[in-house]
């Protein structure tokens, strides 16, 4: 499988977003962002998000900025720490010299889950506490078998996790996200499956941006959603970035006693 395809229809591991610089290695992201001001906020928000879609193993945005920020900025970056409370396994670290800017990040109720350092040194360490996330990607033929092709990757993957009580809850999700991006029209389709402990995270990727299904966009862009009673996950979400649109959610067993095997990544192709 290809490198672009490994790395879910990026092409290239440098991108580039106004001034902010995206660099990945492997399924690992380093985002440079020369400072953060209102200005430039909201491409840093897209940045940590789109990265989280795509880089399983972990996430990093090192950040130049000598002053304090403003609160929208603030709130921005630290919005990502919801992410890592609702799926640990890609732990979001946040590198910055200002010790204030630390300090806000901090102080605000979802930075908490963010690991905070002034160098990349003195984050990396805490980064993988809760352990590194097994993962698989994929891309997929975006046509209705495509649904099919990833519940039988899911089932696939749930057994080398040693999660098999988990495949009546991740593979009719599975195919029902996959079919969903199907019939929007998208002609490029991947998928992303991460193990961490007990739960499973899928993300779909496809370049047929939309709006989410919430009537509140700004809330639908981070936002875990509550699941209904007849849903097999803990929380779900969607987001466009540019022109590719993300579908997530988050599974977990309905009771305790599983033990995931650990294992390295595994990549599957699809013909």
């Amino acid at each position: 499988m290809s490198n672009a395809s490994q790395q879910m229809a990026h092409p290239d591991s440098s991108a580039v977003d106004g001034e902010i610089k995206t660099l990945r290695f492997g399924q690992f992201s380093l985002i440079d962002v020369p400072e953060v001001k209102s200005s430039v906020f909201s491409a840093v928000g897209e940045a940590i998000l789109r990265e989280w879609a795509l880089s399983p193993t972990g996430v990093m945005a090192r950040i130049s900025c000598p002053v304090d920020a403003d609160d929208d900025s603030v709130r921005a970056v630290a919005a990502a720490g919801d992410l890592v409370h609702r799926w640990p396994g890609t732990p979001i670290g946040v590198i910055a010299e200002s010790s204030s800017l630390r300090d806000q990040l901090a102080h605000d109720p979802m930075g908490r889950y963010l690991r905070l350092g002034p160098t990349i040194p003195a984050v990396w360490p805490h980064m993988w506490v809760e352990g590194i996330a097994s993962s698989l990607t994929m891309e997929l033929i975006p046509a209705l078998r495509a649904s099919e092709d990833a519940r039988s990757a899911a089932t696939r993957a749930c057994l080398d996790w040693g999660l098999a009580p988990m495949i009546p809850r991740v593979s009719p999700l599975i195919g029902r996200m996959v079919r969903r991006s199907v019939l929007e029209g998208a002609g490029d389709l991947h998928l992303s499956l991460s193990q961490h402990r007990t739960r499973i995270r899928i993300v779909v990727e496809d370049d047929a941006p939309r709006p989410p299904q919430d009537a509140d966009p700004q809330k639908a862009r981070r936002r875990a959603l509550a699941p209904s009673a007849a849903e097999p996950c803990a929380s779900r979400g969607e987001f466009n970035v540019g022109s590719r649109h993300f579908s997530w959610a988050v599974c977990e067993p309905r009771g305790h006693g599983l033990s995931p095997s650990g294992g390295a990544q595994r990549r599957t192709p699809v013909a």
